[in-house]
């Protein structure tokens, strides 16, 4: 489905730990890196959030999840990176898509904007900062049951855990 590719620019490289951002920011990263794993990381993402969400709840987050990252993957300003599910590093495109899951979730539209951009191309910003918003209100709920917890338990992948991959 995506093409991933291990072999990182330096900029691209580890940023900060999994461990260091809050349990939010985590499950967006957990939810992101699943859903690109393909059809089984999908169905797990999807008994997540209807085990936290509900089944309605899930649907509409589940729908808005998929336009973010279609939007994302299908129009990106440049080779966009990612690490493994497993990996407790993270790279800067993937605080980026935190970051901006969070600020236009919460209608900061100069910070969604600013993140938007570093993402995706321009005549694309406006469709990424949308899918967004939208993915970021449905998760809103989310925020107070996952306060204290971290995202889902992943098996470790090995040794390419921390090892940066191609998000499309």
């Amino acid at each position: 489905m995506h093409p991933f590719s291990d072999d990182a620019p330096v900029e691209q490289r580890s940023v900060r730990r999994l461990a260091d951002l809050g349990p939010f920011a985590q499950h967006v990263i957990w939810l992101v890196r699943r859903w690109l794993d393909g059809d089984g990381g999908r169905r797990d993402v999807w008994s997540d959030l209807s085990q936290r969400l509900g089944p309605r709840r899930a649907r509409s987050a589940m729908v808005a999840c998929d336009a973010f990252l279609t939007a994302l993957t299908a129009h990106p300003a440049r080779t966009l990176y990612r690490h493994s599910t497993g990996g407790a590093d993270i790279g800067a495109d993937e605080l980026t898509v935190t970051r901006l899951v969070a600020a236009a979730g919460s209608d900061r539209l100069d910070l969604a904007y600013a993140e938007a951009s570093a993402l995706a191309r321009p005549e694309q910003v406006g469709v990424l900062m949308q899918n967004a918003a939208e993915l970021g209100r449905a998760l809103a709920p989310l925020a107070a049951r996952i306060r204290g917890s971290a995202a889902p338990a992943e098996a470790p992948v090995g040794a390419d855990a921390a090892t940066p991959r191609m998000l499309h």
